[in-house]
């Protein structure tokens, strides 16, 4: 069997293989190793085999594609034509779904291979990815002891254990960049409105965005640049949001600034992932970023105004559905929608002002500073069985305020902990410079490898 890794990391070496072969040996390695991880909910060779026939038939034509077979993980809150979404819930329908989300309608166009539909928290309502049968609970790559985050857990997992190159993940408050943080990848949440989310499962009308997981920040824009662009039938899309410019820099971060984040964004972070990050602050400047500390408006209070707005949507969207059949909800997804229940208009209608005038703070920060860093997460992975809610709290803390203004905001992995577990740093953005973050990324993973590394043998299943 081919060198699952080498495919990965090297684009070159999978436009050698054709895009059957590439969907079988995938396919394959996802088949043999979900006994083990749970990544997937539900494998779909029938989709990649389609997939595969028209990238090789343009490649063929001297046409081939921008993504030119590259095997993707679809993550189960998206529709795939065919296969029903499962939100990784009983309370969603089995009906198929008709037609593909257009995020995955455009990944799919692109010449991307759908090998499955990645496992994620019940309703996307959550940061573990530890789900009531019969959808369970999904192992982290980097040691099965530990969730894989969430909600793009599963989607996370697949990519982090060599089983697609790239995967399509929801963030609303941090699903993208959480799990993509404890598991070793490169993870981006887009400014709201820049990708489609039609045809999405939705958590929070307000808040959701879809975007890439992949290793590499490389093939994490691949699949950014498919991914973005207005969708004229989704009405959260948005048509001011037209043609980025690309990478302003060079092969160094020389005139771009950095704002290291201090206040809030120190606060309850563990020494090991703080210790990580300020190393990884030192390569960036060594690599010539100018940098400096800067105050960002964001308090412990704030975050209960996003939790806020998140639970009053996910509430609102399940109300008449929870009230039929509750027994369909998980427990935990059940004492999420009670407190969704209690939330009062006037608690969102002030959560919503706050949110503007943080919007407004921000506007003045990014005059000052290029990009905001800190840590994604507080913690590394932590172990399956902790309180679902308890360990959302310390996992989503630094990430809920980019999702509440709506920037984007990319989490690059930047080492490991001394027991040997993933720490990302999180880079934010004023809006629309998601092609600044991504060259940013890349400009790093070509002078360190942390993105090429994996998890210890006998934990993830990398198959050669």
């Amino acid at each position: 069997m081919a060198d699952l890794a080498l495919l990965v990391d090297d684009a070159a070496s999978r436009a050698d293989v054709s895009a059957v072969e590439m969907a079988e040996v995938f396919g394959e390695a996802a088949r043999a190793a979900n006994d083990v991880l749970n990544a997937f909910i539900t494998l779909t060779p029938e989709a990649a085999r389609a997939d595969a026939a028209r990238v090789d038939a343009a490649r063929a034509a001297g046409l081939p594609l921008p993504l030119d077979g590259m095997p993707i993980t679809v993550k189960d809150n998206m529709d795939l034509a065919g296969w029903p979404t499962t939100a990784a819930s009983r309370s969603t329908s089995d009906v198929p779904a008709s037609v593909d989300a257009e995020a995955v309608r455009r990944v799919r166009e692109a010449g991307g291979l759908v090998i499955g539909k990645a496992n994620l928290h019940e309703l996307a309502f959550g940061m573990t990815t530890t789900n009531p049968p019969p959808f369970g609970v999904t192992l982290n790559p980097w040691d099965h002891g530990r969730i894989a985050g969430g909600s793009s857990g599963g989607t996370a997992a697949a990519v982090a254990a060599d089983l697609s190159v790239g995967g399509l993940g929801t963030d609303t408050g941090g699903s993208i960049r959480v799990p993509s943080a404890l598991t070793g990848l490169t993870g981006l949440r887009p400014t709201f409105g820049r990708i489609s989310t039609r045809g999405v499962f939705p958590l929070s009308w307000t808040l959701d965005t879809a975007g890439p997981i992949a290793r590499s920040a490389h093939d994490a824009a691949l699949l950014y640049r498919v991914m973005a662009g207005w969708d004229p039938d989704d009405p959260r899309s948005d048509p001011s949001r037209g043609e980025e410019d690309g990478w302003p820099g060079g092969p160094t971060f020389a005139g771009i600034r950095f704002g290291i984040a201090g206040g809030f964004f120190h606060e309850g972070v563990a020494p090991d992932v703080a210790a990580t990050v300020d190393r990884a602050t030192q390569e960036f400047a060594d690599l010539g970023a100018e940098v400096e500390p800067i105050r960002v408006d964001f308090s412990e209070s704030t975050l209960h105004d996003v939790a806020a707005v998140i639970r009053a949507d996910a509430y609102a969207l399940h109300r008449a559905r929870y009230a039929e059949a509750p027994a369909l909800y998980g427990a935990e997804i059940r004492e999420r929608l009670e407190l969704g229940r209690t939330v009062a208009g006037w608690q969102v209608t002030g959560a919503l002002q706050r949110a503007h005038e943080f919007r407004h703070s921000l506007r003045k920060a990014f005059d000052r500073v290029d990009v905001i860093l800190s840590p994604t997460t507080r913690i590394t992975a932590p172990v399956i069985g902790g309180p679902s809610i308890e360990v959302t709290w310390q996992l989503m803390a630094l990430t809920y305020p980019w999702s509440f203004a709506g920037v984007p905001a990319i989490s690059v992995p930047v080492g490991l902990s001394p027991d040997g577990l993933p720490v990302g740093v999180q880079l934010a953005a004023a809006w629309g410079r998601e092609e600044l973050l991504l060259g940013i990324a890349s400009v790093y993973q070509e002078a360190t490898s942390w993105h090429r590394q994996r998890p210890p043998q006998g934990q993830g299943i990398s198959i050669v």
